[in-house]
């Protein structure tokens, strides 16, 4: 059973409307403040996790992709903050950066996706807004290579079985390799079979 507890609602409504997403927010006590990280000006990321969480346990997801989809969140969120030599403008271009930085550190395939996924589900669930399409540098899987010895290595293999302390380790090998069975197949037949 999970339980969320929320103060406050979530929304996006800004608390200040006519505060634009590329102008630094200015506190007279403290300065400049950094631009916040997502489209909402207000938003920061316990409020986007927690918009996160809601959208989760309202399609009743699990509770470790739950927790998966946080914490790619919460690295998206670190990735915006760092100092960037163009700064991206639309969500696009910034899931864009993240994946590419992703895949130049080397990440395999299947984390690039489950991250790109994860940021998919927070656009599109919990803030509503749909992405165009995302060009961004992917990993690539590995192709699956696999070996099949010519008939020539199996008859050297097979040639090159003898018996062991005359249990018929040879008779085994051959009905491995001539039936296909698997390891423990052989040694289980009994004689009656």
């Amino acid at each position: 059973l999970r339980l969320i507890f929320r103060t406050k609602p979530l929304t996006l409504l800004t608390l200040r409307p006519n505060l634009s997403v590329s102008q630094p927010l200015k506190n007279p006590d403290l300065g400049l403040i950094p631009r916040p990280l997502f489209a909402d000006p207000t938003m920061q990321i316990d409020h986007a996790t927690r918009l996160l969480r809601g959208a989760c346990a309202l399609r009743h997801l699990a509770l470790n992709t739950e927790n998966s989809y946080v914490q790619w969140l919460v690295r998206y969120g670190a990735f915006l903050k760092l100092p960037q030599p163009k700064p991206p403008g639309t969500s696009e271009e910034k899931i864009e950066g993240f994946l590419t930085s992703l895949a130049l550190a080397g990440v395999s395939a299947s984390t690039q996706n489950q991250a790109f996924n994860a940021l998919l589900f927070f656009y599109r669930f919990a803030l509503r807004h749909e992405l165009k399409n995302i060009n961004a540098l992917r990993a690539k899987r590995p192709p699956a290579l696999r070996h099949c010895p010519a008939r020539e290595e199996g008859a050297q293999l097979l040639a090159q079985v003898g018996d062991l302390h005359g249990y018929p380790t040879r008779l085994i090998v051959h009905l491995l390799y001539g039936c296909g069975l698997r390891v423990c197949e052989p040694l289980n037949l009994r004689i009656k079979d």
